[in-house]
């Protein structure tokens, strides 16, 4: 069974794995390779947040973004997914916790990039009901 939890500073190594597969990603990410220092420091930061899918104490997905209180804005910024583990339904999880997070803490809005060699994940975004909008798409929340 899958359970979704917030990211530990010991999943550091799992993350950087995963993240470092361009076929596991699913998102426009022009960062360079995720260094641990700015991991563990995303961990303590409240305008940040991981959250990780795993089976059987195995990390199979992750997603992080960005809260911008001011702005009510969230930013998804990473969102992969292990390769061997798509087409399972782990991409409805984790955008469900992210927009439900989002939704309870009074965000107008979510953002990303999507890359747009990624023609399914731009067709499972546009079904949420996202729109293309300055460079990016953008759903605005109820």
């Amino acid at each position: 069974m899958y359970k979704i939890r917030e990211a530990l500073k010991s999943d550091y190594q799992v993350i950087k794995q995963l993240d470092g597969s361009e076929k596991n990603m699913h998102l426009n990410v022009n960062d360079s390779i995720l260094e641990e220092n700015i991991y563990k420091k995303s961990l303590c930061n409240s305008n940040s947040r991981w959250f990780l899918v795993e089976k059987s104490l195995e990390v199979k997905a992750f997603l992080f973004f960005l809260v911008d209180r001011e702005k009510k804005v969230v930013e998804i910024k990473k969102f992969t997914i292990n390769d061997s583990d798509k087409k399972k339904g782990l991409n409805e999880h984790l955008y469900r916790k992210v927009e439900q997070f989002a939704i309870l803490q009074g965000m107008k809005s979510m953002r990303a990039e999507i890359s747009a060699d990624h023609l399914d994940v731009i067709d499972f975004f546009e079904r949420k009901g996202w729109n293309y909008k300055n460079n990016r798409y953008e759903k605005y929340l109820k």
